[in-house]
């Protein structure tokens, strides 16, 4: 199997096998991901074929299911209804539903110490049945892509991509643009794509040939992406890979809103977050702060937004997680 790089944290997470499903195709030579910044630490995924991990709730087909038809219908890909879901639905194994399931599981119970990216990294390749992927994050104040996740493109390609392809690139902006899962021919044709030099020294230099992106944002900031892509003589990605990710959305969306949840906080809503963690009440809140209590509340309501958690006992474990790091 490829190697996945990333810069999560320190801690492992074993990425599971659901349902026995194969890997997919890497090349003889698994390539690393690129070097991480020196000022994180790195979290390895080891990937285990015998393994498989439960979560109640989403561990069975139905559980599953039901999740991938809550993501279609919340990005409009039903189509014609329930004819279109279906569509998508057909050309996904009982197993690849329950591997969504387990991605989306672990999605929601991932805390902030992980980058979620890297945690399900290797399993969204098995689900959208890929040879190749990278996933960065775009960095606003320095212009640039950066917080790289690899997987079976060779170090010295990503460097090239970093340090001079992302400063010429034909169609990653058009597809952020997007904020949906987007194949690379509906912003670039292929015959297009093939004459850039884009494609020939950096794409075709690891056999990137069919591409699909994902860039998942939180307003306008950009949270992280998805770059996933086959070889040449591999089939077209079709409506089931754009509908799996886009069902896969929301939830990779919220766990990235977990991570650094301290940054995007202003200093008040970090005062009622730390007061809502000890337990205290809104009204208990609004004394501590010498604020009104519907002041409080506009506070709270922010901070659940930006963290991305659905409640007040949800931010009370995010920040204890935090905390205990």
């Amino acid at each position: 199997m490829g190697r996945v790089s990333s810069w999560a944290s320190a801690h492992e997470w074993t990425a599971c096998s659901v349902g026995g499903n194969a890997e997919p195709p890497v090349r003889s030579m698994a390539a690393p991901g690129i070097v991480r910044p020196k000022t994180r630490a790195t979290a390895r995924i080891a990937f285990r074929r015998s393994a498989r991990c439960s979560f109640p709730g989403l561990d069975s087909l139905p559980a599953a299911q039901e999740q991938f038809l809550v993501g279609q219908s919340a990005h409009g890909r039903c189509g014609g209804g329930a004819n279109g879901m279906g569509t998508v639905i057909r050309d996904i194994s009982d197993s690849e539903l329950r591997l969504f399931g387990d991605i989306v599981a672990r999605l929601e119970r991932l805390g902030p110490e992980l980058d979620a990216r890297a945690v399900i990294f290797i399993d969204v390749m098995r689900l959208l049945r890929s040879d190749f992927g990278a996933s960065y994050v775009w960095d606003s104040r320095r212009h640039r892509f950066d917080e790289a996740v690899s997987f079976n493109m060779a170090a010295d390609n990503l460097r090239r991509y970093e340090n001079w392809f992302q400063f010429h690139d034909p169609m990653t902006f058009q597809l952020r643009a997007r904020r949906r899962a987007t194949l690379v021919d509906e912003v670039i044709s292929r015959e297009t794509l093939e004459r850039t030099e884009f494609y020939n020294d950096f794409l075709a230099q690891d056999g990137l040939h069919h591409g699909i992106n994902l860039f998942v944002f939180d307003g306008d900031r950009d949270l992280g992406d998805l770059r996933i892509w086959r070889g040449r003589d591999r089939p077209d990605f079709s409506e089931r890979d754009t509908g799996l990710l886009d069902a896969l959305e929301p939830h990779l969306r919220r766990a990235l809103l977990r991570c650094a949840w301290g940054d995007r906080l202003t200093p008040r809503e970090r005062d009622v977050a730390a007061l809502v963690a000890r337990g205290c009440t809104d009204r208990d809140i609004a004394r501590v702060l010498g604020i009104g209590f519907g002041t409080v509340r506009t506070h709270l309501n922010s901070a659940l937004h930006k963290i991305g958690c659905a409640n007040r006992a949800e931010l009370a474990a995010v920040i204890a997680r935090q905390r205990s790091l």
